[in-house]
């Protein structure tokens, strides 16, 4: 079933109040603020390299992840591996 328009523009109002929050303030990213601010990484699904993260709710990595290119298209209990 397709989303609601209403889902659909509040997705997309938190991505971009993500971006802003990050943008503004990244100049380099350190673990502290990737540790404060880890919930807008993970609604833009990006890792602290700002590289493209397919899992960041469900990958046990994903808190120390430093890849700038996953290639991984499965994540079994928390464990991010290509099929």
């Amino acid at each position: 079933m397709p989303e609601k328009l209403s889902e659909l523009v509040e997705k997309l109002e938190k991505e971009n109040a993500s971006y802003k929050r990050l943008i503004r303030k990244c100049i380099l990213i350190d673990d502290k603020f990737f540790d404060d601010n880890i919930n807008d990484f993970i609604i833009l699904h990006l890792n602290r390299t700002l590289s493209y993260c397919p899992f960041p709710g469900f990958c046990k990595y994903f808190n120390m992840c430093m890849e700038t290119s996953c290639n991984c298209d499965v994540c079994d209990n928390g464990y991010p591996r290509r099929f």
